[in-house]
């Protein structure tokens, strides 16, 4: 390859130029190859052309070229976060920029560009205009206050939705018409601070719109990342459900969890009813879990501890705990059944570290 030229830039275009006239890796490069990338304004790549003619590029010259071109593209598609400025409509993109002090800088787009975060500044409160849709991947984070006061202006979050509070009601509905919408939909996930809880009085959420309806998906994914912390407002039957951060995690009303329950951090929680957990059981390092007088039946595995730490206790007699897939209690995990409860291991059990059985009757089906 004889030259190559300097990477021409025309706007949001860049052009590649590849010249050759003489015989490389015993081929002959009769005509120049130029590629032209196509690229969207927040760096993402919209169209690759190659122009050429009865040409022959050698095949580790193209494949050292490509892999260049596929490492810019994973640069150009880096995530981007977006801060509130101090005034304006959530739901306007100009009101959202790049420089985290205020608001300003590089626009965004749009709401739906998967791994997107917005961050609603704290001391700032903002309205929309228009109903607003955060997509799939989009993460919106609420540190100030969401007010919507215009008619019909409705809010669906299909990524994940932050509330940073510990004790402040972070949205409110106050529209008239058919009110205001909030709608957690399907798949979309919730995280939340808040040590009173999800939905109610001095809530991440209020208890209700004016004249619209607040819905919490019973598919969506839930995480309470404060310290000790209320539940108040979370649906019965969720998806996944993650307690982080610290402190004790109130489970109560919550009888079905069709996902996975996550404990992580140095949380700690306790059932308050009869529980099923149709995924897996994670008890990580540092946490918790206590299946008080209530039956529990876990469909997926168990896992107590990551390698140092995690506690599986029962604590009363009442109420079968049933675990259908493999208990693994790793390295540094306890389990503890204190209150002689009646286990079911289903799926067997796999102890590398304490297992107080307790006086309960143990039913092995698999594992001995």
């Amino acid at each position: 390859m004889k030259s190559i030229s300097t990477v021409v830039m025309s706007g949001l275009t860049l052009v590649f130029l590849f010249l050759s006239n003489r015989l490389s890796f015993g081929k002959i490069v009769k005509s120049p190859l130029i590629i032209v990338i196509k690229i969207h304004s927040q760096g993402w790549v919209k169209k690759i052309t190659a122009v050429f003619n009865s040409l022959t590029i050698p095949k580790l010259f193209l494949r050292s070229f490509f892999v260049f071109l596929f490492s810019l593209m994973a640069i150009w598609a880096q995530a981007t976060t977006y801060y509130s400025k101090a005034t304006g409509n959530a739901n306007t993109p100009a009101t959202w920029g790049i420089n985290s002090a205020d608001g300003s800088g590089t626009a965004a787009i749009d709401f739906i560009t998967s791994g997107d975060i917005f961050i609603l500044r704290a001391g700032v409160t903002l309205g929309i205009n228009k109903n607003w849709i955060i997509g799939s991947g989009v993460t919106l984070q609420i540190d100030g206050n969401l007010h919507v006061t215009n008619n019909n202006d409705d809010i669906t979050i299909n990524g994940t939705v932050i509330f940073t509070s510990t004790s402040a009601t972070q949205v409110s509905l106050t529209g008239g018409g058919n009110g205001n919408d909030f709608t957690l939909a399907l798949g979309a996930t919730l995280k939340t601070a808040n040590l009173n809880g999800v939905r109610g009085t001095n809530c991440s959420l209020p208890t209700a719109s004016t004249s619209g309806t607040i819905s919490l998906n019973t598919a969506a994914n839930y995480e309470f990342n404060g310290g000790a912390q209320g539940n108040t407002g979370l649906p019965a039957t969720v998806n996944n459900l993650t307690l982080s951060n610290i402190g004790a995690k109130a489970l109560t009303g919550t009888t079905t969890i069709s996902g996975n329950l996550i404990l992580s951090g140095t949380a700690t929680t306790t059932t308050a009813a009869a529980l099923t957990i149709g995924g897996n059981l994670n008890i990580g390092d540092g946490t918790s879990f206590t299946a008080a007088g209530f039956p529990l039946t876990v469909t997926g595995t168990t896992t107590i501890g990551g390698g140092t730490s995690g506690t599986l206790t029962t604590s009363s007699a009442t109420g079968i705990k049933i675990f259908t897939a493999l208990v693994t209690i790793a390295s540094g995990g306890a389990w503890n059944n204190s209150g002689d409860s009646p286990i079911e291991f289903r799926g067997g059990l796999t102890n590398n570290s304490t297992f107080n059985a307790g006086a309960g009757v143990q039913s092995f089906t698999t594992n001995a």
